[in-house]
């Protein structure tokens, strides 16, 4: 029985076949293929767009070529004369070298970049001058959306929705229940954790935990995480630049996958800083990121949401708060954690920090945000190994490192991808090691991330909640590497600080608020635990 692909295709071919006359046209067509779909696009119009159960095969590829000709998205029935595959497509080579067979019987060549230089050197130098923004600019919904009211409470014991009033836990106020026989049912657990959970809540008052300096996040009043698509679309940030991991528009692509194709982009057509600055969706008051601070002013007082916006001038209806904690919380850590106890750089020479960042996820698609860190360290190169099973394995290689440097700061970042579980190779740095052939000077010039790490980081890490972290867990105990963390919630900090002596570590830093934290607050159905995306922070080892 035929599949669904080799139906398309078989009726496509077989509609393009009969067609008599069929305008071609000298536009550039672009090809990408990802791990569940093919697209194809002219001038950065969509044409067509075929999903699949798997990775898409020969037969689909060429199926959506002409669905695109015969049956476009947008625009009038036409055929390239040239296609051209992005370099993120997922293709193997034999795969292409098919494709490129089917197509030449139709008057059609498909290239890669390489080719395209090579053999047309016209569209080639046409598609360098068109910066094409991969991430949308325009909003995918354009209508003011209302505020969502806050969803429905459900048990902590039964797991059941409550359509009326929630109870709580009268000692603690931080369990919900659809009723006093639940309650009673959970005590016998819930008791164990109630005196925590208690002064977790009493924490957000005496920590004044929701004081953030924001109109969208002050005392006030508080974005909740069941709001995030109604507040980015009234500022017209949703499905714009690296906001689009905010909220699960984008679930369907692999972590790290965004990054890869701004990667590629900049690759292909080398735009200039202000053109790469527009993919980013960032606001315009942000250009440059690497902006020096002011002459004389100390950098390193910067302990805050608030200090950091007047320091760079930033006005606080700026939504780029909600992705700038990542970067800022691993500034935070090295700065309170690691330039606070290093050693001084002997005069001539450059300050080199090396930041393992393990259990990645949405990190590994904020990689140009991290130019941001670089006014805090001049003459001073970093380097970030983002290390991770769940960063996309199918980014190819050329996809999967990203430098930046600042001429004005004297400084550079760093940034690979790496798409596995962490493991003493990583530990030691074995795995970073460059090939002999790299001359010296380059290796002195930039901080490949050849050294062991100053400090290992794991956000939003969930320790003691996922069992996959035991080995890595005991692996960094066993070392002489420092160990930092962030919970969304303290109590997950105060757990793993309790559990790790058990598996020979130390707790080197108590659990703490991260100042940096998110401002989008973690409503939770079936608990009032006050959460953020990286809220807390603790450390293990010795600090």
């Amino acid at each position: 029985m035929a599949t669904k692909e080799e139906t398309l295709v078989g009726e496509l071919l077989t509609d393009f076949t009969r067609a008599s006359v069929v305008e071609s046209t000298d536009l550039l067509w672009e090809v990408g293929v990802s791990a569940k779909a093919c697209s194809v696009s002219e001038n950065g119009v969509l044409k067509a767009i075929e999903f699949s159960e798997g990775k898409p095969n020969v037969k689909h590829v060429v199926g959506t070529i002409m669905k695109a000709i015969l049956d476009p998205i947008d625009g009038a029935v036409r055929k390239p004369k040239v296609l051209m595959f992005l370099d993120t497509c997922l293709l193997k080579d034999n795969e292409k070298n098919q494709i490129t067979k089917e197509l030449k019987d139709y008057e059609m060549a498909i290239v890669s970049l390489k080719q395209l230089e090579a053999d047309y050197p016209a569209l080639f130098a046409e598609r360098a001058k068109e910066v094409e923004i991969f991430a949308p600019q325009q909003p995918a919904v354009q209508q003011p959306m209302k505020m969502n009211p806050p969803p429905p409470r459900g048990c902590f014991a039964c797991r059941k929705d409550i359509p009326g009033k929630a109870s709580q836990c009268s000692a603690c106020k931080a369990v919900i229940y659809c009723s006093a026989e639940c309650a009673k049912q959970n005590w016998p657990v819930h008791k164990l954790n109630c005196k925590e959970f208690k002064a977790a809540v009493d924490h957000l008052q005496e920590w004044d935990l929701h004081n953030l300096p924001f109109e969208y996040y002050n005392k006030g009043s508080q974005l909740q995480n069941y709001n995030v698509v109604p507040y980015l679309t009234t500022v017209n940030k949703h499905n714009v630049g690296l906001f689009q991991r905010l909220c699960g528009c984008f679930n369907e692509a692999p972590w790290g996958v965004l990054a890869a194709r701004l990667i590629a982009h900049y690759q292909q057509t080398k735009p200039t800083p202000d053109q790469m600055f527009a993919t980013l969706g960032l606001p315009q008051e942000m250009f440059p990121l690497s902006k020096p601070f002011d002459e004389g002013f100390d950098s390193s007082s910067i302990d805050s949401w608030e200090s950091y916006f007047k320091s760079r001038g930033y006005s606080f209806d700026n939504p780029s708060a909600l992705i700038l904690e990542v970067p800022l919380t691993i500034h935070h850590m090295i700065n309170q954690f690691h330039m606070k106890t290093a050693a001084p750089v002997p005069e001539g020479e450059r300050r080199r920090i090396t930041i393992h960042l393990v259990g990645v996820e949405k990190e590994a698609d904020l990689l140009p945000l991290f130019e941001c860190l670089l006014p805090f360290y001049p003459k001073t190169d970093i380097a970030i190994h983002m290390i991770g099973n769940k960063i996309c394995a199918d980014i190819p290689p050329q996809q999967r490192a990203m430098m930046i440097k600042s001429q004005s700061n004297d400084s550079s970042i760093f940034i690979s991808l790496n798409p596995t579980f962490y493991a003493p190779q990583h530990l030691d740095a074995s795995a970073f090691q460059l090939p002999p052939e790299v001359p010296k000077e380059v290796l002195l010039q930039q901080n490949f991330g050849t050294d062991k790490p100053d400090l290992v980081i794991c956000l939003n890490a969930g320790l003691i909640t996922q069992q996959e972290w035991g080995p890595f867990l005991q692996m960094v105990c066993k070392s002489d590497r420092k160990l930092l963390v962030t919970e969304r919630v303290e109590t997950l900090c105060n757990a793993a600080l309790f559990n790790i002596p058990k598996i020979g570590g130390k707790p080197g830093v108590q659990t703490h608020p991260n100042p940096f934290r998110q401002p989008l607050y973690d409503f939770k159905k079936d608990v009032n635990l006050p959460g953020w995306s990286n809220g807390f922070i603790c450390g293990i080892g010795e600090f």
